[in-house]
């Protein structure tokens, strides 16, 4: 048989991911004089799944493929071998990304799968690349963000994953004073964030990212308080009579009141609605009394809660009750805590006890 009459055979041939063909088993071998032949006589390069391409890291084949009319931008091919870390599909993005439009997408999907992943040194290579660590879309090739916006960021999901030592990487620290980055301020309310966090908030940035022009952050530590306490450990600052020993206490817990302290000090403000009061209360309600007034100083101390807010917290017979009896002995230890770090931060001392004072009655 004439190499025409073999190739006429398979001249529309369909191929599947992994299915096989002269034309497969061509790229398999990295055979691209097989390759070129098999074209010469009939065979189209747009049949093939580009991702067939890919996967052969052979640079020469790609490209001969890419010039002859192989379709880079359907089903995100280019991400999916950025994905699977094919480290020669890499150049393609710099020669081609403005032929075709949606590589710079598909350099973001591949950026976001990685910080989901916490590989470093393919983030660093994406971001060399020029992906965009907050651009917000989906980390799989395979699915599709809507059209609105929707998805994480890349470095999102670095927060959410507890990939902290993403953010440590030259590449990401220049981005952290876009004011994007209060975004993923939400995912980064986790016990092992803080260094990470008080790094991004003495950049300058705003925490203040929900509608009422407060930080949702704020709140969500406060939610989180009861979920990361234990009754193993109880504060020796007070008296707990037995009652008091069955609120919670732990060194994760803890973390999110410094948060607490970070977002305050950086000008964040707690702008609760209804239902967000409600659900912080019963969490504090659940810890040591420590918490709610050290909540409640913070607030006062900072200026960032409405009078009407911190009220409405402590309006209820339990949390009232939960406090009330260490009011005195409270106000005078926050002064005193006042009064030393605005020694240490060499700053006037200006004290919050008597607007506590009114909230705590």
């Amino acid at each position: 048989m004439t190499p025409t009459g073999f190739t006429k055979q398979f001249r529309n041939f369909q191929i599947a991911f992994w299915g096989y063909c002269p034309m497969t088993m061509a790229l398999e071998k990295r055979r691209l004089d097989i390759v070129k032949l098999l074209v010469e006589h009939g065979y189209d390069p747009a049949n093939i799944d580009a991702r067939r391409v890919l996967s052969n890291w052979d640079p020469e084949i790609m490209e001969y493929f890419i010039e002859s009319g192989c379709n880079l931008e359907i089903g995100n091919p280019l991400a999916w071998a950025l994905c699977n870390c094919i480290r020669t599909s890499l150049p393609l993005v710099k020669k081609y990304q403005d032929r075709f439009p949606s590589i710079r997408k598909q350099v973001n999907i591949a950026l976001r799968h990685h910080c989901r992943e916490g590989d470093a040194k393919w983030v660093s290579l994406l971001l060399w690349a020029g992906a965009d660590p907050l651009c917000r879309g989906e980390d799989d090739p395979g699915q599709e963000a809507d059209d609105e916006g929707g998805g994480l960021s890349a470095l999102s999901f670095a927060a959410l994953y507890n990939h902290y030592e993403l953010f440590e990487l030259k590449a990401v620290k220049a981005c952290l004073k876009n004011p994007k980055v209060a975004e993923i301020l939400d995912y980064l309310v986790s016990p092992n964030a803080t260094p990470v966090l008080a790094s991004i908030l003495k950049g300058g940035l705003d925490p203040n990212n929900n509608q009422r022009g407060g930080s949702t952050a704020i709140q969500r530590c406060l939610e989180q308080f009861h979920q990361y306490g234990s009754n193993y450990r109880f504060a020796l600052d007070y008296h707990l009579t037995q009652k008091d020993r069955s609120k919670l206490d732990s060194d994760r817990s803890r973390e999110f009141m410094k948060m607490i302290y970070l977002f305050a000090k950086a000008g964040g403000k707690w702008r609760p609605d209804p239902a967000e009061i409600k659900s912080a209360r019963s969490s504090l309600t659940k810890m040591i009394p420590e918490y709610t007034v050290e909540f409640v100083s913070l607030m006062a101390r900072f200026k960032a809660a409405k009078k009407e807010d911190v009220e409405e917290l402590l309006r209820t017979p339990t949390i009232k009750s939960l406090v009330g009896k260490y009011r005195n002995r409270i106000l005078d230890k926050i002064e005193q805590a006042e009064k030393q770090l605005a020694r240490d931060e060499g700053v006037p001392h200006e004290t919050s006890k008597q607007r506590l004072s009114q909230w705590l009655r």
